[in-house]
């Protein structure tokens, strides 16, 4: 009877370890990761903005250019001709992307390149933006004011060492 009760004892032993055993017993998934890369946002300058021809007079003026390439003067600045142009930036990126547009410094300075004339402050218009790329690419037209001084001096002027930026991000 001692054995029956020590075999009794010691199954009932390893019924309670397997038991235990069976609930402390882990577990384990395997997961994934997955990533879309698209095709990065680029944008170019197509088109620089050209006020054109202009002149100023004894008192200062401005000449403006606006988006659709239309062009006025105040004070006593004109612009002489037809020459002027709007500017034009291409973005290009995943068709039918939602992205925004802004401009950052917007404002510059036209600086003499053929002579000693004073520098013209030029002040960015912001355009309406376009939101989603279009087959593509979508172009973004831009203005601008140019102020012209008073006996503002004969030359060509450029922003080429002071620019201004526009910027594109994907949404």
């Amino acid at each position: 009877m001692k054995i029956n009760k020590k075999l009794v004892a010691l199954s009932a032993t390893f019924a309670i370890a397997a038991q235990f055993d069976t609930i402390a017993m882990a577990d384990a998934a395997l997961g994934t990761v997955d990533a879309t890369v698209v095709t990065p946002l680029k944008i170019i300058q197509a088109t620089p903005m050209n006020f054109g021809t202009v002149a100023g007079g004894t008192t200062p003026g401005t000449i403006i250019m606006t988006a659709t390439g239309s062009r006025s003067a105040t004070g006593d600045a004109q612009f002489i001709g037809t020459d002027g142009q709007e500017g034009v930036f291409t973005i290009t990126g995943v068709t039918d992307a939602s992205i925004s547009v802004s401009a950052t410094d917007t404002t510059a300075t036209l600086e003499s390149i053929t002579g000693t004339g004073t520098d013209m402050p030029f002040t960015l218009t912001e355009p309406t933006y376009p939101t989603t790329i279009t087959g593509g690419s979508v172009d973004v037209s831009f203005g601008g004011t140019l102020s012209i001084g008073a006996d503002q001096s004969a030359g060509s002027y450029s922003t080429a060492v002071d620019t201004f930026s526009i910027k594109v991000d994907y949404n």
